[in-house]
This record gives structure tokens, C-alpha cells and sequence, in this order.
């Protein structure tokens, strides 16, 4: 895999590195060869501290790599729950809840269907009644992944 060392850096957590990285002008959205950058991969393994320095220093949370999955989306897949609220509480965290992937599904329906509970249950709090109701390419909502 083609990754950067800001990639590799906040990947694993280490905000010290992510931070003399970007002040060395490292590029924040660079993209490797599966569509992901650095603040997806932060997300996806739960660095917190590294995914705020990445937002702070325009990362985009909006981006979605080759399955057309966001940062919040994996978050919300693999349990990472400070970085759904992080997301979540960004000015377009209302954008973010309602994109899908190419399956179609939004991230409450990964969070459900990866047995995510306690990001599930965040999520019925932040999310509005439409995005209950959206449905996957396989027809399903996020309530049935969730029973």
C-alpha cells in the first residue's frame, strides 16, 4: 500500500509526528490508492487527537475513498465513537449523517450492522427521522441491520 507518513503517523496515533508533519507542509488530503487520507484512516482507528489537528488543519471530512466511505462511516463501523462525536459535531455533521456508500448504506447503518451498539445508540440521538428511514441498495434500513 502507497501511504504517506502523515498517513502512517495518524494512523497509529501519533499526534506529535501528525502535528510536525502538517507544520511541514505535508499535504492533508493526499489520497493513496484505495481513495483514503490520512483523517479517514485517523478515524477509522480512533485517533482523536490525530483527526481534530487534521480537521483543524483542513482535512476533509467530507471526502469518501473508492467504496464512497467517509470518515464518519468508519468511525461509526468500527466503534469509534469519539471520532462519530467529533464528526458529528462539525458545521456539516447534518451532511455527513446522510451520505451513503455504494452500498447505499449511511453510517448508522454500518454502526448497526457491525454490532456497533453504543455508536447505534449516539446516533439515535443525532439522527433525523429521514435517515431512519433511508434504505440501503439491499432495501433495508438501518433498523433492520439493528434488530
Amino acid at each position: 500500500d502507497k501511504e504517506t507518513s502523515l498517513m502512517h503517523a495518524s494512523s497509529q496515533g501519533d499526534a506529535r509526528l501528525t502535528e510536525l508533519l502538517l507544520d511541514a507542509g505535508c499535504h492533508v488530503n493526499f489520497v493513496n490508492e484505495h481513495g483514503d487520507t490520512a483523517l479517514l484512516l485517523a478515524a477509522r482507528n480512533g485517533h482523536t487527537d490525530c483527526l481534530s489537528l487534521l480537521v483543524e488543519r483542513n482535512g476533509n471530512p467530507s471526502h469518501a475513498n473508492h467504496q464512497e466511505e467517509t470518515a464518519l462511516m468508519h468511525s461509526s463501523k468500527y466503534g469509534q465513537l469519539e471520532c462519530v462525536q467529533l464528526l458529528l459535531g462539525l458545521s456539516n455533521g447534518d451532511e455527513l449523517i446522510r451520505q451513503k456508500n455504494k452500498s447505499g448504506a449511511t453510517s448508522i447503518h454500518l454502526a448497526a450492522d457491525n454490532g456497533q451498539e453504543h455508536v447505534v445508540l449516539f446516533l439515535c440521538k443525532r439522527v433525523p427521522l429521514d435517515v431512519f428511514l433511508m434504505r440501503a441498495n439491499s432495501g433495508k434500513s438501518c433498523l433492520h441491520y439493528a434488530a
